[in-house]
């Protein structure tokens, strides 16, 4: 591959189809760089890291930043809630610093590429790029004051890569208090950038009225998703954030360029191979072929990073599985270690209840023996007393100490019903 290094300055909120922005862990390594191949650890000590305020680097620092400068704008977005009668919908901090319109933007800047063909990276010295971002962080922080790099890392740790710069950036805008919160599109108006216009090259996006004018059925229905499509072609390359990017990469260019390195400053055209369309294709194709110059490089490393956090945290719940899983089988084998102990108690104690049990059966059949006796004596017993006063004492005696028998014959038939249901009962469990 024979070209010469381009600037890359590329900027995203998140993966498409989510409502969160990137995370923040990549930037200052802060996760087990053994689950990144292409990251070499004995390299990381060389990365240069900054940040704008106090804070640990990655998630601890953005929270400080997003707490001294929106609380204020995420209490009145709460109370504006709350007045609409939308309690379910107040949100904290953490929501709004992830939030896609309101979290930091992820950007990439470096100047080269890493050319497969001669396994080798083409590119300036790493130097010189750090020398140019430093100027470059300067002039705009002066021209885009209100567009903040809340931090940035230089990365020298990826060999089969060029040394690049990956940042963090938040938009701030201002309410007619004076109050800053966070918005891209709010925040670039205010600091005068203007949607752009028709550029050379372009054809304009056709009036929707007339694009439909005298179609019906599903021709209409045809028409409409075609325009939808023009439509949403058009917004994606005439916004704020395109001039803003457009703005900052040209810059840097002006840098590279003032220091007499030679840097490829014409977007890279699309392959025209195999194609033989209309001059309307062949412009569209050129637009695009604009629009992929300039986020090619980024989208690769966005990518990579999105992978590289998909793939840690597999890791991760794999190995938190794992460790659960060997704490519940230390767990079952402890149970069960219980279980066994619990079941030889177990029948000790019942040996123990059978014992008691057939010594209570003996002792009954006694005091049942001993009643019998005292109902058969006591005809006799009376008959041999000659005293009316005598016998009906007796004969008093006789039945409490009948009754006192009968009522411990059932106490202690009770007894043994018990200890037969609790016997019964210890052995289901």
């Amino acid at each position: 591959m024979d070209e010469k290094p381009r600037v890359t300055f590329h900027l995203g909120k998140g993966s498409k189809g989510s409502d969160k922005v990137y995370g923040p862990k990549h930037n200052p390594r802060t996760f087990d760089l053994s689950l990144t191949p292409h990251i070499d650890p004995n390299l990381t000590h060389l990365n240069m890291h900054y940040q704008c305020c106090e804070g640990q680097p990655g998630e601890d620092q953005e929270r400080i930043f997003y707490e001294k400068t929106f609380a204020r704008a995420l209490e009145k977005r709460n109370l504006k809630q709350l007045e609409n009668r939308h309690p379910d919908r107040l949100r904290d901090m953490d929501w709004y610093r992830t939030a896609r319109n309101t979290g930091p933007a992820s950007g990439i800047f470096q100047c080269g590429y890493y050319d497969k063909d001669t396994d080798s990276v083409v590119g300036h010295p790493k130097e010189v790029c750090v020398e140019v971002w430093d100027e470059f962080v300067k002039w705009h922080n002066v021209t885009f004051p209100q567009v903040v790099f809340i931090n940035y890392d230089w990365h020298f740790d990826e060999p089969e890569c060029q040394d690049h710069l990956q940042h963090r950036e938040v938009f701030i805008a201002y309410d007619e208090d004076g109050d800053p919160y966070s918005c891209q599109e709010d925040c670039l108006r205010q600091m005068g950038i203007e949607i752009p216009g028709i550029r050379p090259g372009e054809d304009p996006l056709p009036d929707k009225a007339s694009f439909l004018e005298g179609k019906e059925g599903d021709e209409l229905k045809a028409a409409k998703k075609e325009w939808d499509k023009l439509k949403k072609d058009w917004d994606q390359h005439h916004n704020r954030k395109q001039v803003y990017t457009e703005i900052c990469r040209a810059k840097l260019q002006e840098l590279f360029i003032e220091r007499g390195y030679d840097i490829e400053t014409t977007p890279r055209a699309k392959s025209e191979q195999g194609l033989s369309h209309a001059q309307y294709k062949q412009k569209k194709d050129f637009e695009r072929a604009v629009r992929l110059e300039k986020e090619e490089l980024g989208n690769v490393q966005m990518e990579r990073c999105i992978e590289e956090d998909l793939l840690r945290d597999v890791r991760e719940s794999v190995s938190a599985a794992n460790a659960e899983n060997e704490r519940l089988k230390a767990e079952n084998a402890r149970l069960r270690a219980q279980m066994e102990k619990d079941r030889e108690n177990l029948a000790r104690e019942r040996e123990t209840v059978l014992s008691l049990k057939n010594a209570l059966f003996q002792l009954l059949n006694k005091v049942k023996e001993i009643l019998r006796e005292i109902a058969k004596d006591r005809a006799k017993v009376n008959a041999s007393l000659i005293n009316a006063r005598q016998k009906a004492s007796l004969d008093e005696v006789l039945v409490a100490a009948y009754e006192r028998g009968s009522r411990a014959v059932k106490e202690a038939e009770t007894t043994i019903k018990a200890m037969d249901d609790r016997e019964e009962d210890e052995w289901e469990r």
